[in-house]
């Protein structure tokens, strides 16, 4: 199930308000991203204001930590091989 552009399973990112507990105040910003995206075609993330945009762009870039999920860029797993991913993508906000 991988692909040779960007593969992105069930991505979360939940900022918290008490680290040690659970709280209203929690901020889900991505709730379960699935993507599938081939290495010859073109992505167009649009949303409103707090979307989840800019979190999607830093978790996948590796800026951010994602709270579960995983995303693979050309097959490498944004958790265990970013500093590879780092070399093969660039951003430019």
């Amino acid at each position: 199930m991988t692909t040779d552009g960007l593969w992105i399973i069930d991505l979360q990112k939940e900022y918290k308000y008490w680290p040690c507990c659970r709280s209203k105040k929690d901020v889900k910003a991505l709730k379960g991203v699935f993507l599938e995206i081939e290495d010859w075609e073109l992505l167009c993330i649009l949303g409103h204001n707090g979307a989840g945009k800019s979190t999607m762009i830093g978790v996948i870039t590796g800026i951010l930590a994602p709270s579960y999920g995983t995303a693979k860029v050309k097959g490498l797993d944004i958790n265990e091989d970013i500093e590879e991913v780092w070399k093969i993508i660039g951003v430019v906000p």
